[in-house]
């Protein structure tokens, strides 16, 4: 909430200004930012019209549609200037959001900008001098500028493998929040905020009154307490020898377990029936005591040592628990934690199979085996990159930094599609050479890659300010991402076309490109 009125509008406010710095011109600035603001606010409504609610998570999708929205609206704003004036949650709301932000672009802003005209010394050609200065350089050390980055993606990638999956719930606050800096004090000077809660099953009904379960029980507890990550155990055994004690007159000698279930049994039925109105032992014992409520206190375990603990404790009961005694694990805490690892797996697979249907697209778009194919290189390394550095610094991944790779994959994939449709065009259609050809490319996205990219880049950099964990997390590698993304296109992607595409294409007369009229 805090981020929704302080840096989001802050990284729109700094996207309105860099699209009106790039673009020069307010009409172009306000068509774009109407597009984002209309293909987020859609995203939203019409999945929350369909009911998905709006978690933590599904909160990230305008920020991921403001991505592709950016992105789709700079690059046809360039082409209108340079040939003006003639031309499950979180998923669902932002497939639906990048649709409405291609409709929009598409549709909207070409006829939003009509009603504005453009004087020529305003005019962007979208063939800036810089860009065949940058096309010459990365073309004269070709083999230097791509070895250079692959070799620095292929140690970020080995990097990245050293990322450990692991989150901590209260962590998502910053140190300088209130709540966390209560939550500090409870974990450093009570019993802390962590706990497992274990439904310790019997044999069936009235089974908790059961001497061997009861000393099973027991036992469990003495053992957990034994353990280093814990803190308190509080397990209804402790409750029957207190109820035991209290019926022989608080003798230290009788606080034990009963020796026979009748005995259990009857001083349960007594403590219960003395109790007063709302102070039963429903929130321990279940209604036909079947099972009891082990609850267990920890310290500040993140998710992958909170699982390692609740696996160490299976093989406890595996080893010492008797036929039909059994604990089942749950609790926010634990749930977390299985959560985290189950989505970022999910999720990892999720994202292979993406970028190859996406590879598999463009391999239909492109209508070649080859450039679909070596399209997956551009695709993946940023996301190596990313992750490695992330490694160096960081070393762990949790459940929303995880998705950063979705969010960057539609940046990295939109650089690389108008890269290759333009060099591809250049070469099949024009009959350019390759070398002109990758100066044509350059020529005509440069311009726009880099604009999206600053503005991208820029505006996630404020969310690395924010005081909610996830939050700072995304803005950060995100803006990183994007960062990568563009200095594999530039410099790693035409080294690739240099060494799997660069022959002449048979039929096809070589022609000089004339980088002043664009012919």
């Amino acid at each position: 909430m805090l981020d929704a009125g302080t840096l989001i509008p802050a990284m729109f406010l700094l996207l309105v200004v860099f699209l009106w710095v790039f673009l020069r011109s307010f009409s172009a600035m306000l068509g774009a930012m109407l597009v984002v603001l209309v293909s987020s606010a859609l995203a939203v409504g019409i999945g929350s019209a369909f009911g998905i609610p709006m978690s933590s998570v599904a909160t990230s999708a305008p920020l991921i549609v403001l991505t592709l929205a950016v992105a789709d609206s700079v690059h046809i704003l360039v082409s209108y200037f340079h040939e003006s004036p003639p031309v499950q949650d979180m998923g669902n709301m932002v497939a639906i959001g990048v649709a409405v932000a291609f409709l929009t672009s598409i549709w909207f802003l070409p006829a939003f900008m009509m009603f504005f005209s453009v004087s020529p010394d305003s005019v962007n050609e979208g063939r800036p001098h810089w860009a065949h200065k940058l096309s010459d350089v990365v073309m004269n050390n070709i083999n230097l500028s791509g070895c250079l980055v692959l070799l620095a993606g292929g140690f970020l990638a080995w990097s990245a493998t050293t990322n450990e999956l692991n989150d901590m719930l209260f962590e998502f606050f910053s140190e300088r929040l209130e709540a966390r800096q209560e939550i500090n004090y409870v974990n450093e000077n009570m019993t802390g905020v962590m706990s497992l809660s274990y439904a310790v099953y019997s044999r069936g009904e009235e089974g908790i009154t059961e001497p061997e379960y009861l000393k099973t029980l027991d036992k469990f507890k003495i053992w957990l307490e034994e353990q280093p990550e814990i803190k308190h155990v509080n397990a209804f055994s402790d409750v029957v020898k207190q109820i035991n004690r209290m019926l022989n007159y608080d003798d230290p000698a009788f606080y034990v377990l009963p020796d026979s279930k009748q005995m259990a049994s009857q001083n349960l039925l007594l403590y219960e029936m003395s109790l007063p109105f709302g102070m039963s032992l429903d929130n321990q014992i279940n209604f036909d005591k079947s099972a009891s409520n082990l609850r267990v206190q920890i310290d500040s375990l993140r998710s992958k040592e909170l699982i390692a603990l609740t696996d160490r404790i299976d093989v406890w009961l595996g080893a010492n628990a008797p036929e039909g005694f059994s604990a089942v694990a749950t609790g926010p805490d634990y749930m977390f934690s299985k959560i985290t690892f189950r989505t970022i797996s999910s999720m990892l697979g999720g994202l292979v199979v993406a970028i190859l249907l996406i590879s598999l697209c463009l391999i239909a778009a492109l209508k070649s085996w080859k450039l679909g194919a070596l399209s997956l290189i551009p695709n993946v390394i940023p996301l190596f990159m990313t992750f490695g550095l992330w490694a160096i610094f960081v070393g762990e991944i949790g459940l929303i930094s995880s998705s950063v790779s979705v969010i960057g994959l539609g940046l990295i994939i939109d650089n690389t599609v108008h890269f290759l449709s333009k060099y591809q065009r250049a070469r099949q259609v024009l009959n350019y050479e390759f070398k002109t050809s990758i100066d044509y490319a350059f020529s005509r996205v440069a311009s726009a890659i880099l604009v999206t990219s600053i503005l991208l880049m820029s505006g996630f950099a404020i969310l690395g300010l924010s005081t909610f964990k996830p939050n700072m997390e995304m803005g950060i590698l995100t803006s990183l991402t994007i960062g990568f993304a563009l200095i594999v296109t530039f410099f790693l992607l035409p080294a690739i076309l240099y060494w799997f595409d660069s022959k002449p294409i048979l039929g096809n007369a070589d022609r000089e490109y004339n980088a002043d009229s664009g012919q």
